[in-house]
C-alpha cells in the first residue's frame, strides 16, 4: 500500500471501530436494563418468584437514556481532553517536553535522529518528549496529523539503545505518523473511555458503606462487570488492529533506514532487558495500543496483547528467522551504548554524518536539473522515504552554522530566526522592513536578534530555508494562539511591504499559516468525497503551480491542461496570474485538506503533472509543491537529483 491507501485503510478502520463501538454500547444498555429489571422484580417479589416482565416500561426508558447519556458525555469529555492531539497524550503520561537546549548527550541524539527523519519525510519535526520515570525500553507517536505529531521515548530507551537502535525505533514511530495510525489510536481512546465510564461508576458504588448498602454494592459490582463487557470486546478490537499495524511499522522502519539490524537489534535487546517494554504509568492500559512494545508487564490472555511477540517481529524482519549475529552484535551486551560514541562514527554535533553524505553520494536536492525522476517515483516516496532521504537530511544539517542551530532552542530566538529568513527572501533588506520589525508590538530583543541573524542567514543556501522553518515550528506552535497570530501578522506586514508577494514569500507564509493558524493541529471538521464540488479551488491551486513554473502563458496553459487530464474532470480556464492571491489560495487549501485520501492522491498526481510537464524541476517549484502538500497533510519528501 502507498501513503494514500494507508490513510484510506485507517479511515475504514475508524468507521469499523465506530460500528463495533455502537454494538458494544447496545450490549451494555441491554445488560443494564436486564439488571435493573431483575433488581426491581426481586425487590417487588420479595421471597417469591422473580418475573422480569413485570418491570414497567418507563424503567427501561430511564435506564437506556441515562446509560447513553453517561457513555456519550464520557466519550465527548475524553475526546475534548485529547483535542490537543499528541501533546495531550504525552502530558497524560507525564512525559517531559524535550527542549533543544538540552545538554544531555542521549537527549541531543534523540533530537538529531528526529530532525533527520522529519526532513527526510517532508514533515514538520515532531515534538520530542521523554518519559523520565520509565526504565523499560519503549516509545510512542501521537497526534491528529503528520505535521502535528509528537514522539515520546522512555528514559530506558535513551539509556540502553545505541544510535542505530534508537533510529530503528524512531523510524517505526514515524511509520505510525505517516500511515494514519495516530488519529485512529486517539479515536479508540475517546470511544472506549465512554464504555469504561460504566465500570468506573460501578466501582464507586461498590465503595458505598452504611445501612442497607448491600444492594447498592451488588448493583455497583454488576455495573462494573457489565461495563467490562464493552471493554472486553473493545480490547479485542484494539489488540487485533494494533498487532497488524506493528508488523507494518517494523517493515516501514527497515525501508526507511535500509538497516534491519537497527530495529532488529533493539527488539533483541528488549528481550533481555529486565523491564522489557513495561510502562508503569496508570494510563498504560488505556494507551497500550500506542506504544512501540507491550506496555503492560503481563497479559492474562493472549487475545489482549496489543503487540506481537518479540520473536515473531524479529523473524518477520529477517524473512522468517532470528539471525545468530544479533546477540553477538549489541543486543545482549550488558553495558549501555555510549551516546558520545557517535562522534567516533563521523557524526557531527548536529547529528549529521560528516562524511559520505554530500555530493559524493549524489544526494543533493533539486536545483533545476533535467528530470531524473518520474511522477510515479515522487508519489511512491510520499509516506515512504528511504535511506537516500536520510543521507540528504544529514548532509543538510551538517551545514547549518552553530548560531542557527542555537536559534532553534527558544521561541524568542526561533521567532527572530524566521523573521531573518523572511528578510533573506529579499535580494536586499530595505530599511523599511527593519522598521516594521522594530515598530511591531513585540519584544525589541526579537527585532534586534533578527537583524543580527540576517547576515548569517544571507549566507545559507535557499534549500535550507524550508527545513529550518519546519524545525522551528514545534516550539512556535506551543505559543498561545494570540502570540502566534501576532507573529503571523508581522510576517504579513513584511511580505506586503513592497506591495507584491513573491513565490518564495508565498511558500514561506503558506507553511507558517497552515501550522500556526487557528485550525492548526486539529483534524478536518468533515471529509469531502467529491473533487467536482471543489473545482474552483482545484483550479486555483493548479493555476498557481502553472504560473510558478512557466513564465510564458502558452506553456503555463499546456502545463495546466496536463494537470487537468490527471483529474478526469473539467476545470475552468487557467486563472490569470494577476487574479491569484495569498488569501484565495490559502482558503482553497483549507477546503482541499478535507478531501478523502484517494481524492488527495488524484490531486497530488495532477499537481505533479503540472510541475513535471517540461521535464525540468526547479527549487522554487518543488518548494511550492512541498508547502502545498504540507497544507494538505501530505508528507512530500525532498525530491533528490539521484534516487
Amino acid at each position: 500500500m502507498d501513503f494514500f491507501e494507508h490513510q484510506a485503510h485507517a479511515k475504514r478502520l475508524s468507521r469499523r471501530l465506530i460500528v463495533l463501538f455502537v454494538l458494544a454500547v447496545v450490549a451494555v444498555v441491554v445488560s443494564l436494563n436486564f439488571l435493573s429489571a431483575f433488581i426491581w422484580s426481586f425487590d417487588k417479589g420479595g421471597a417469591g418468584i422473580v418475573k422480569l416482565t413485570d418491570a414497567p416500561a418507563v424503567l427501561f426508558y430511564w435506564i437506556t437514556g441515562i446509560t447513553l447519556a453517561v457513555i456519550t458525555v464520557a466519550s465527548l469529555w475524553q475526546i475534548s481532553q485529547l483535542s490537543q492531539g499528541g501533546v495531550a497524550v504525552a502530558e497524560m503520561l507525564g512525559a517531559r517536553w524535550l527542549r533543544r537546549d538540552s545538554r544531555d548527550p542521549a537527549e541531543t541524539r534523540l533530537l538529531n535522529v528526529i530532525d533527520e527523519m522529519a526532513i527526510a519525510s517532508g514533515i514538520v519535526a515532531p515534538r520530542a518528549y521523554v518519559l523520565d520515570g520509565e526504565g523499560g525500553i519503549n516509545a510512542f507517536a501521537a497526534g491528529y496529523s503528520p505535521n502535528q505529531a509528537v514522539i515520546a521515548v522512555s528514559r530506558g530507551a535513551l539509556k540502553h539503545l545505541s544510535r542505530d537502535e534508537l533510529q530503528g525505533v524512531v523510524a517505526h514511530e514515524f511509520s505510525h505518523v505517516l500511515n494514519g495510525d495516530m488519529q485512529l489510536n486517539i479515536r479508540m481512546m475517546g470511544l472506549l473511555h465512554g464504555i469504561l465510564a460504566i465500570s468506573l461508576i460501578g466501582r464507586i458504588l461498590m465503595r458505598v458503606r452504611g445501612k442497607n448498602s448491600g444492594q447498592v454494592v451488588l448493583a455497583g459490582l454488576a455495573m462494573f462487570i457489565i461495563g467490562y463487557i464493552g471493554i472486553f470486546f473493545g480490547n479485542l478490537i484494539k489488540s487485533a488492529v494494533s498487532r497488524q499495524r506493528e508488523f507494518l511499522a517494523d517493515a516501514s522502519a527497515v525501508q526507511f533506514t535500509r538497516n534491519p539490524d537497527g530495529i532488529g537489534s533493539a527488539l533483541a535487546r528488549i528481550g533481555k532487558h529486565p523491564q522489557g517494554t513495561a510502562i508503569g504509568n496508570a494510563h498504560a492500559e488505556e494507551l497500550s495500543h500506542m506504544f512501540f512494545g507491550q506496555a503492560l508487564a503481563s497479559q492474562w490472555y493472549d487475545w489482549f496483547a496489543t503487540h506481537p511477540p518479540l520473536e515473531d517481529r524479529v523473524k518477520r524482519l529477517y524473512g522468517g528467522r532470528v539471525p545468530s549475529h544479533l546477540p553477538l552484535k549489541r543486543a545482549l551486551l550488558a553495558e549501555e551504548p555510549q551516546a558520545p560514541g557517535e562522534q567516533q562514527r563521523g557524526i557531527s554535533p548536529s547529528g549529521a554524518k560528516t562524511e559520505g553524505a554530500g555530493a559524493e553520494g549524489g544526494m543533493a536536492a533539486t536545483q533545476g536539473f533535467a528530470l531524473a525522476v518520474t511522477s510515479g517515483m515522487v508519489l511512491a516516496s510520499i509516506g515512504s522515504p528511504g535511506a537516500n532521504h536520510i543521507a540528504h537530511a544529514q548532509d543538510l544539517l551538517s551545514r547549518l552554522p552553530e548560531v542557527v542551530r542555537t536559534a532553534l532552542h527558544t521561541s524568542e530566538a526561533a521567532t527572530a530566526l524566521l523573521y531573518a529568513l523572511l528578510l533573506g527572501l529579499h535580494d536586499t533588506t530595505p530599511p523599511a522592513l527593519l522598521e516594521i520589525l522594530h515598530t511591531a508590538e513585540q519584544d525589541a530583543r526579537i527585532a534586534a536578534r533578527a537583524e543580527a541573524l540576517s547576515s548569517t542567514v544571507a549566507q545559507l543556501e535557499r534549500k535550507t530555508y524550508l527545513p529550518l522553518v519546519e524545525m522551528a515550528l514545534p516550539i512556535l506552535s506551543s505559543l498561545p494562539l494570540p502570540e502566534r497570530e501576532a507573529f503571523l501578522g508581522v510576517c504579513r506586514r513584511l511580505i506586503e511591504a513592497d506591495r507584491k508577494v513573491s513565490l518564495d514569500e508565498f511558500v514561506f507564509y503558506t507553511l507558517l499559516e497552515s501550522h500556526l493558524g487557528a485550525r492548526a493541529g486539529k483534524p478536518p471538521e468533515r471529509t469531502l468525497n467529491s473533487l467536482e464540488a471543489l473545482s474552483v479551488d482545484v483550479g486555483q491551486l493548479l493555476a498557481l503551480l502553472a504560473h510558478a513554473g512557466y513564465k510564458v502563458e502558452p506553456e503555463a496553459m499546456a502545463a495546466y491542461s496536463a494537470g487537468q487530464k490527471q483529474l478526469y474532470m473539467q476545470l475552468a480556464d487557467l486563472m490569470p496570474r494577476a487574479k491569484l492571491s495569498q488569501n484565495g489560495v490559502s482558503k482553497a487549501l483549507q477546503e482541499l485538506k478535507c478531501l478523502n485520501p484517494k481524492l488527495k492522491a488524484r490531486l497530488v498526481k495532477a499537481m505533479l503533472a503540472v510541475v513535471l510537464h517540461d521535464r525540468q524541476v526547479q527549487d522554487a517549484e518543488m518548494d511550492l509543491m512541498r508547502a502545498a502538500c504540507a497544507a494538505l497533510d501530505v508528507p512530500l519528501p525532498p525530491v533528490l537529483s539521484s534516487v
